[in-house]
């Protein structure tokens, strides 16, 4: 048998650089990905205050009426040193016209107000409970600062 290509190299040299060149933009492209998706941050304030809002409401609904020595943290499963000593939380209930109570950083309730990124967002909403015929106005305002952290 008679052979056609003798002494014929396969051209490995110039397919050499070109599949390094390949692994070089692979393994680039692993790197940013992972980088991209690892430094993303997640701000949960919003989502945390509205949680935080409607656990409240269930729990001034099942022990209502509330008043000024109201115990949110035993009542509601709250945890008293996270809510007043870290900070980063705020809640308020006010019923009817009467004076409202108070848990947690009161300057909140201002700061809520003003947007950027330092500062807390709330959540507020109007609740109507009826107890003996009479329907109590329930307006509950909670937020929140805890930014959230990275994956």
């Amino acid at each position: 048998m008679k052979q056609i290509f003798l002494n014929k190299k396969g051209g490995e040299e110039i397919i050499t650089p070109y599949l390094f060149v390949v692994w070089v933009i692979i393994g680039v492209g692993i790197v940013a990905g992972a980088l991209i998706f690892y430094s993303s941050q997640f701000d949960v304030r919003a989502k945390e205050a509205e949680i935080l809002n409607l656990r409240v409401a269930d729990c001034v609904k099942e022990n209502f009426p509330v008043s000024s020595d109201f115990d949110i943290y035993g009542k509601c499963g709250l945890n008293k040193e996270l809510i007043e000593n870290s900070e980063m939380y705020y809640i308020r209930i006010k019923v009817d016209e009467n004076k409202p109570l108070r848990y947690g950083v009161y300057v909140f309730e201002t700061n809520c107000k003003l947007k950027g990124k330092g500062f807390p967002l709330c959540y507020e909403d109007v609740y109507y409970i009826n107890k003996n015929n009479k329907i109590y106005n329930v307006e509950i305002l909670t937020g929140s600062n805890q930014i959230g952290g990275r994956i």
